[in-house]
């Protein structure tokens, strides 16, 4: 069973999802470039709020989540 980790805002209730680990090991979403533009964008908004958290997807039950949507390579699109 995997589990979803996010960086999450206590005091505006919102988080956004980063990381996952199971059976393949921990995951952070750092190759995502939407993931990694939009949690700048989270960061930037929540800096001054003091209380962004590194939280499990149980504990961000009752929180906003941020959406990203990761950019899919074609078939025969080359890295």
């Amino acid at each position: 069973m995997s589990v979803d980790y996010y960086f999450a805002c206590g005091k505006c209730m919102q988080c956004i999802q980063v990381a996952q680990d199971g059976l393949s090991g921990f995951t952070f979403y750092s190759c995502e470039p939407s993931c990694m533009q939009e949690l700048g964008e989270f960061l930037g908004e929540h800096a001054l709020c003091s209380s962004v958290l590194f939280l499990t997807e149980h504990q961000v039950e009752d929180m906003d989540e941020r959406e990203w949507r990761a950019l899919r390579r074609s078939a025969g699109q080359s890295s």
